[in-house]
């Protein structure tokens, strides 16, 4: 069975994406079109074991379901990991709104070839179900310490004070840093044009950061 060719915006540095996991993403989150795929039972997929991950290639893992969501079972992450490690010669990348639970599983990857992303939409907590920004940011930067890359996305960005979100990204010192704004039409509190220009301006500044701008984002400038 082959691998899905990617086909986002938001991560072009991605090749493939691969989902072990079907159905609804288990973290409800209002403003996202991942859980208007569909309403069925959450399930692990046995028959993606039979995928060639191949070589080479850079895969978005879980890229349709949140894999780390505390409600999915350890067994189909543990699982899913160890498909991975049998494929060393490609990168992965994990993202989860819930990065906590990266923290489980750092025994079980190479920093070399593992990229871990969360969400960070704006430095203000919004609700949009847990956990809290606050706290993905902190798990983030304890994910960063470990010794391992990570990635944030700032998509859907929503309305934040410049200093506060700078200095969040720079403390938790991502390799990638993607920005996209709502498509979805869900009336969110977004930014002015001028927040958006001083975050893309400040953030293309620093050598250490490859800054991903989706298409979308030009509707808020």
């Amino acid at each position: 069975m082959p691998l899905n060719e990617a086909r986002s915006d938001l991560h072009p540095f991605v090749s493939h994406t691969w989902n072990t996991v079907r159905a609804e993403c288990l973290q409800d989150c209002i403003r996202c079109h991942i859980t208007r795929l569909g309403d069925r039972k959450i399930r692990f997929d046995n028959g993606e074991l039979k995928t060639d991950l191949g070589w080479g290639n850079f895969i978005f893992v879980g890229s349709s379901c949140d894999l780390f969501a505390e409600a999915i079972p350890r067994e189909w992450i543990d699982t899913t990991l160890l498909m991975c490690k049998l494929k060393p010669k490609n990168k992965y990348l994990w993202k989860s709104k819930n990065p906590k639970r990266f923290m489980d599983f750092l025994e079980f990857v190479n920093p070399s070839n593992t990229v871990f992303s969360t969400t960070i939409e704006s430095d203000m907590d919004y609700i949009d179900g847990p956990p809290a920004i606050d706290e993905r940011f902190n798990w983030i930067c304890k994910v960063k310490n470990s010794g391992f890359p990570v990635a944030i996305s700032i998509d859907p960005i929503m309305d934040f004070d410049e200093n506060r979100l700078l200095e969040m990204i720079n403390d938790i010192g991502p390799q990638w840093v993607s920005i996209g704004a709502d498509s979805q039409g869900h009336g969110l509190q977004e930014p002015t044009p001028e927040k958006v220009r001083v975050l893309l301006s400040e953030l293309g500044r620093n050598p250490k950061i490859e800054l991903v701008v989706k298409s979308n984002l030009g509707r808020l400038m």
